[in-house]
């Protein structure tokens, strides 16, 4: 095997560095180990409370490669609160494999997974039974977070029933798709230049552009003109605004617009090539369609639901209250 032989090399004294690189470290390590107590000595008076019992002779008899389907239904855990069976118990061993990916194995193996499935559950249970029993929703902090969980799963649930039985036929879709046959047709692109400024200004370019001058060099040229969109860039139509969109429609390639009102100015667009893309999938169009059809269905439903509800209610709008709160956040409660 041979031999070896050490031999110090370098020798220093600890420092008051050491200790402050390694104090985080240190107090996690320590804030680690107290919790883990604390947390042992809980669940140690939790089992005692409610009289948590393990059968420790079925838990040992207990294979988790070879089930036995006679003690499934056996009572493995017993308390004053519920019961754990074999085959609960199995179950969630399972899943413990399929977290940490590692194999049952022998029956060593076999009863440290057990022990730490059977530890976790029991802590668990216990702490969560013990929290109800305090009733910490009751009391701040933890109140206005109950208060709000609360309330978001009742009116999700709400929203359930409200919603319940809306759904959408294919021939709701297909009728839709027939109507926006554009929106949902092959996506156009194009290349194009839009300027934009006063009226004035706009109406010179125009007429310069008209007679032959390349839209940009025309721009360069005329105080208060600005390029939005530099003459060749490549956009999809559906990305433009809808008076820009106004304005292209109709125009072949390398054609001029009249000038058209855009965002309180006045705008020139030119056209220098249109290319067609590749149409979506009917598959695609029949989703993005359904999904836009349920929600227009579920939110005529809350509509409804809400007149009806203000139909049968009396409601009082507390101006002063309102202002207060304005003031407060400085901004209007919408």
């Amino acid at each position: 095997e041979g031999f070896g032989l050490p031999s110090i090399v370098d020798q220093r004294e600890f420092s008051r560095d050491d200790l402050e690189r390694k104090k985080k470290v240190i107090e996690n390590e320590l804030r680690r180990q107290q919790e883990q107590r604390l947390t042992e000595e809980l669940v140690q008076r939790l089992r005692g409370k409610y009289n948590v019992r393990v059968d420790e002779g079925l838990l040992e008899e207990i294979d988790l490669l070879t089930v036995d389907p006679a003690i499934l239904r056996k009572v493995l855990v017993s308390s004053t609160r519920s019961e754990v069976t074999v085959a609960y118990f199995i179950n969630m061993c399972r899943r413990e494999q399929q977290v940490t990916r590692k194999l049952f194995g022998d029956r060593e193996r076999q009863r440290l997974i057990k022990k730490r499935v059977l530890q976790a559950m029991l802590a668990n249970s216990l702490v969560d039974w013990e929290a109800a029993d305090r009733h910490y929703e009751r009391r701040p902090p933890f109140k206005w977070l109950f208060q709000f969980y609360r309330q978001h799963r009742m009116i999700k649930e709400l929203e359930k029933r409200i919603f319940d039985g809306i759904s959408v036929g294919r021939q709701e879709i297909e009728a839709y798709r027939r109507r926006h046959e554009e929106e949902y047709g092959a996506p156009e692109r194009l290349r194009v230049g839009l300027a934009v400024g006063d009226r004035t200004a706009v109406n010179r370019l125009w007429g310069r552009a008209a007679s032959g001058e390349l839209l940009a060099d025309a721009a360069d040229h005329l105080p208060g003109v600005t390029l939005e969109i530099e003459p060749g860039r490549l956009v999809a139509r559906q990305d433009l605004p809808q008076e820009v969109r106004t304005a292209a429609a109709g125009l072949a390639d390398g054609e001029l617009s009249r000038p058209f009102a855009y965002h309180g100015r006045t705008a020139v667009l030119q056209i220098l090539e249109r290319l067609k893309g590749e149409p979506p999938s009917a598959a695609e169009v029949e989703k993005k369609i359904s999904s836009l059809l349920i929600r227009q269905k579920r939110h005529r439903a809350k509509k409804r639901y809400l007149e009806r509800l203000r139909s049968r209610s009396s409601l009082v709008v507390h101006e002063a209250g309102i202002h207060a709160l304005e003031e407060r956040y400085g901004r209007p409660v919408q």
